[in-house]
């Protein structure tokens, strides 16, 4: 069955319409302009997209602030928990007047915020990533840390030399055992 906004053989609504007016001569695509009030507005680039695993749609953000414990911000906002039902959950702190939270998704991305703590938690922070409707957890994709030495935002990455591999997440190299050590992904 077709959605609302698909003709049948699943192309568009509009491309039938416009495919239609085209044909008809001319002064029916102000008519079918207006009918569509998608085509007199921006894309956006969010609208579309889909999830690979399940099809749900998202939107992608980037968010500034700082990495922390779930229990450390209620904490410091007085609010008391077990800490059984917190204690492995991280948030973004955001730079907002209202330091907003959101919670953190554990995945490869992100893996390194629980391995490795000194490098990841507590400092100035870039999290890209998605946000699911009805789901209040990010989905990191990309992270930038601001560089103690020059204060810039840089792409944090375990590389090994020798292999010249690099992954998000400190772990020896898959392809020679060796140690992988922290740098900033070269720009």
């Amino acid at each position: 069955m077709s959605s609302p906004t698909q003709a049948p053989g699943s192309l568009p609504r509009r491309h039938w319409l416009l495919a239609a007016a085209a044909l008809t001569g001319g002064p029916l695509v102000r008519h079918v302009a207006k009918a569509d009030a998608s085509l007199d507005s921006p894309p956006d680039p969010n609208r579309d997209k889909q999830d690979q695993a399940g099809g749900v749609g998202f939107q992608t953000v980037t968010l500034a602030g700082t990495v922390i414990p779930l229990s450390q911000a209620l904490h410091q906002r007085g609010l008391a928990c077990d800490p059984d039902g917190v204690e492995d959950q991280l948030v973004l702190r955001q730079d907002d007047p209202d330091a907003t939270l959101t919670p953190i998704l554990k995945d490869s991305a992100t893996r390194a915020f629980w391995i490795d703590p000194d490098r990841f938690r507590d400092q100035a922070i870039r999290l890209t990533g998605r946000l699911y409707p009805g789901l209040p957890y990010l989905q990191v994709t990309l992270v930038r840390i601001r560089d103690a030495e020059d204060g810039v935002f840089r792409i944090p990455e375990y590389h090994c030399e020798v292999c010249a591999i690099s992954s998000r997440f400190p772990q020896d190299c898959p392809c020679c055992q060796g140690t992988m050590e922290f740098r900033f992904k070269p720009e």
